[in-house]
């Protein structure tokens, strides 16, 4: 047969399926009124259907892996080589087995599916070999593999599948608390899957969750095809798809406005499927609950009710029953904590393209949906790369030509002409007539919002930012801010105030995601992106507006924090040239401003502080301390001026710790000590005149674990031992108000780590080794989710390496023989090894210099003692 006559077979065929008795002879009338050897064709190939009949598989009912239904057949029988050992489910006319393969020298599960025990009538074989025949042309990662086939002795066909263990789509989610994005990324592999099945002319028929199965780790996979339809009728020939126009099997729910009229099956009703699951994934809530509706009014609410938009949705509480029987209550707060944690940024997410994209899979007319789910995926894609969207809401106009082709048509293309220009001077008129209200409500609308972000960034945030446990908060609050100000940016791109505040907005939020000199999220990546962006804007805005001081103040301000944050990721180069850029503006405006300009005079102590802290970091003890002395006189001046001043207290305390510390690392211990106990007493009184503040609490900490640092180095291991703890109460306590602020976190490793250093002195080996792994412990937390922090990874490497130490000392103590000198010995070389590849990292991203310029080749050292004394250990044994 020619191809081209087998495919207008196909099409009617297809076309005629589904329609019933009167509709069909009407049909091939018309159809076939030239061509009767077409129409014979055609009926031939539907009658030999009806003889087959149909079976309908309800939705399997689920066991216990461990439970054996009682009189099982199966169970305890071999079917061909494998072995059922639990049944997992059941459909109308098949039983489903967990089961291995009997001889295996490993156990691998598998699935097992197997005709129910009686007479095997022919159309149940046919239909079984259908599902087994459309596995086998399904070879892809995210579709439940079929790997065997076969015949058992007394004549039952079974097919064996891969072994799905998992969660369902929706429940892994929410147990994973997936954000947006990531339940997006997840969705667009289901995608793949079924457009793979479409591509082989398989139309699954019944997407739902529970037939989406995702492994521990995060692969989907699509499962039942049981009833599946073929589109390509010379399958037909070899499985034969039982479909009979008086049955629908479906999952009302997740199914189609075609499937649930009886109409043809496309791959468009899928896409419908997957548009109802992405709506549940993204909301937590169904378009629309059908399942407990009389048949009647099952159909009427799938054809006819437009689901709410996913962004307003998630706003609603209602009822709705699990897939389980359960009774769920729906809220706001419920539903957007898994997602984005809380409904105002949910509702940001959902708003517009993703609006969009959902309503336009979900459409009712097959037409108007996504072609295929490639297209959705693609869409989707879009949507996560910031890419303009092909979904858009229906327009007036699109809405107008519905109602006129459905209610006008037989006044034919004049009056549907003459519609639309009545239409159009309508609304040119009426756009004339609002259009002056309408601009003033915009540019009222506009002020509200930029006001609004202002106090967002400029008065709640900085009201809150050194409270205990304000990180989240805080990143929230910037986050909405940052949100309406970049809603606003495309209309002034050439007001620097309003493109100030917006750079303001990236440098707060790159402050949470990751500054280490106050309380953060610990992702410097993110917070390196987000000053980048606050940096490019401000130098745009200079560029452009060279005389406006204000954003050169506020570049020269960001150049600094820039400058921390390069050296925070190790890139030194990158740090100095920001720091040093920090200074000459700095410089320069303090030239030109009056001596009673305090804040040219602060902005330049900074600028000396900045510069102070590179140098040291890098090496240059010198350099460094000269800048902390040039930036302590002007800190005394400005406190000088303004006694009273928190601020000023604060920061002339600060600067005395910085030159200690210089002093401290040039070995210069008596000058240490002096500088360190000028900044003790300013502490104290601080942090006592207001407990709540986070930051006077940390600085109290510091100056404890900064004399302790000298007292240690000149011999009195048990004073400093006692300040160390005074800081490591402070420090826990802050760590224990916000567990997630990765500062927090630095400085519980500081503590511990000295802490271990001060028993070690005293020759408590033991009490330093608990304090070193509580220290270890804290590092990997901190530094493997934050893998650019080079500060991180040093931390944990020193950890790392006094742990070692302490394992090596404590082999050192015990005799030769001895079974715990040999693990002792064991431990300490595979924990130097640890800290050794971390600084290779280091070293290899050019992150060491300064103060840790020696220490990799001090745990080098280190080791290769360590395996000496190990080898020794070995040959006395």
């Amino acid at each position: 047969m020619r191809s081209e006559r087998w495919g207008e077979i196909k099409r009617l065929f297809q076309a005629a399926l589904d329609l019933d008795d009167a509709e069909r002879s009407a049909f091939l009338q018309r159809e076939c009124s030239s061509d009767s050897s077409l129409r014979a064709e055609v009926e031939s190939l539907l009658a030999s259907h009806e003889e087959v009949g149909e079976t309908l598989e309800h939705p399997a009912k689920m066991w216990q892996p461990n439970e054996s239904p009682h009189g099982d057949i199966w169970l305890g029988r071999k079917i061909g080589p494998y072995q059922p050992v639990a049944r997992i489910g059941e459909g109308g006319m098949g039983l489903v087995y967990r089961a291995v393969r009997v001889g295996d020298h490993f156990v691998k599960q598998l699935a097992i599916k197997v005709l129910r025990d009686g007479r095997v009538e022919p159309h149940q074989l046919r239909r079984f070999k259908s599902e087994q025949q459309i596995l086998a042309t399904l070879d892809h990662p995210n579709i439940a593999r079929l790997v065997d086939a076969g015949t058992t002795e007394d004549g039952h066909p079974y097919f064996v599948m891969e072994y799905v263990e998992g969660e369902r789509i929706d429940e892994y989610c929410d147990s994973h608390r997936l954000n947006t994005a990531l339940r997006v990324r997840l969705f667009r592999r289901v995608c793949g899957a079924v457009q793979f099945a479409h591509q082989r002319l398989v139309v699954h028929r019944d997407l739902k969750p529970a037939n989406i199965l995702v492994s521990s780790g995060g692969n989907p996979k699509l499962l039942d095809f049981g009833i599946a339809k073929l589109l390509d009728p010379e399958l037909y020939f070899q499985t034969v798809d039982l479909t009979a126009t008086s049955v629908r099997p479906m999952t009302p729910d997740y199914a189609s406005p075609e499937q649930a009229r009886g109409e043809a099956i496309t791959t468009a009703s899928d896409v419908y499927s997957l548009g109802v699951i992405l709506y549940r994934l993204l909301t937590g809530h169904p378009p629309y609950e059908v399942s407990k509706l009389p048949p009647a009014k099952m159909v009427q609410a799938i054809c006819e009710r437009e689901p709410e938009k996913p962004s307003d949705v998630i706003h609603h509480t209602e009822s709705i029953t699990s897939h389980n029987g359960e009774v769920l209550t729906l809220t706001p707060e419920s539903v957007s904590l898994p997602r984005e944690g809380h409904p105002a940024l949910l509702r940001r997410r959902l708003t517009g393209d993703l609006d969009n994209i959902v309503l336009k899979a979900l459409h009712k007319d097959p037409g108007r949906r996504y072609g295929s789910a490639e297209q959705l995926a693609d869409d989707l894609g879009r949507y996560l790369d910031g890419l303009p969207v092909q979904a858009r809401r229906d327009t007036v106009w699109y809405r107008t030509g519905k109602y006129v082709r459905r209610n006008l048509a037989p006044l034919g293309a004049a009056a549907l002409l003459f519609l639309s220009m009545v239409i159009g001077v309508w609304s040119t008129a009426r756009q004339a007539r609002i259009a002056r209200a309408s601009q003033e409500r915009a540019e009222k609308r506009f002020q509200d919002v930029q006001r609004f972000a202002h106090d967002m960034i400029f008065d709640v945030h900085d009201a809150i930012q050194f409270l205990p446990g304000a990180t989240s908060a805080r990143k929230l609050i910037v986050q909405d801010a940052l949100f309406y100000l970049d809603s606003l940016s495309q209309d002034v791109h050439d007001d620097p105030s309003f493109q100030r505040e917006l750079a303001a907005a990236y440098q707060k939020i790159g402050d949470v995601q990751g500054l280490n000199v106050r309380s953060n999220l610990g992702d410097t990546a993110a917070a390196l992106s987000s000053y980048a962006k606050a940096l490019n804007i401000l130098v745009a805005v200079v560029k452009a507006h060279p005389d406006d001081q204000q954003s050169r103040r506020d570049l020269a301000a960001l150049y600094g924090t820039y400058s921390t944050i390069q050296l925070q990721a190790g890139d030194f180069p990158k740090a100095i040239e920001a720091a040093q850029k920090y200074l000459e503006m700095a410089q320069a405006r303090a030239r030109d401003a009056s001596r009673s300009d305090q804040q040219a005079q602060l902005d330049l102590a900074l600028a000396y502080n900045q510069i102070s802290d590179v140098q040291v970091e890098s090496g240059n003890f010198d350099g460094g301390l000269e800048n902390a002395r040039q930036s302590l006189e002007l800190f005394e001046q400005l406190q000088a001026a303004d006694p009273s001043s928190r601020r000023y207290r604060r920061a002339v305390a600060v600067e005395h710790k910085r030159i200690a510390g210089i002093y401290e690392y040039s070995g210069k211990l008596d000058e240490a000590l002096a500088e360190n106990q000028k900044a003790l007493p300013v502490s104290e009184a601080l942090a006592e005149e207001n407990p709540s503040d986070a930051l006077a609490r940390r600085d109290l900490s510091i100056s404890y674990t900064s004399v302790a640092d000298v007292l240690l180095k000149k011999g009195q291991s048990a004073n400093a031992l006692v300040l160390y703890r005074r800081a490591a109460v402070i420090d826990d306590s802050i760590a224990a108000q916000d567990p997630k602020d990765a500062w927090a976190m630095r400085y519980q490793i500081y503590d511990n780590q000295r802490i271990g250093d001060a028993l070690a002195a005293s020759g408590d080996v033991a009490g330093a080794r608990t304090a070193y792994q509580k220290a270890v412990t804290i590092a990997e937390q901190r530094a493997n989710p934050d893998a650019m922090n080079a500060w991180a990874q040093a931390e944990l490497a020193i950890s790392y390496s006094k742990l070692a130490d302490a394992h090596y000392t404590s082999a050192s103590n015990l005799d030769k023989s001895t079974t715990h000198r040999h693990s002792d010995l064991l431990a300490a070389q595979s924990v130097y090894q640890k800290s050794l590849a971390v600084w290779e990292q280091l070293r290899a991203k050019g992150a060491i210099q300064g103060v840790d310029a020696d220490k990799p080749k001090a745990v080098a050292d280190a080791l290769l003692k360590c395996q000496e004394s190990l080898r020794a250990v070995e040959r006395s044994r």
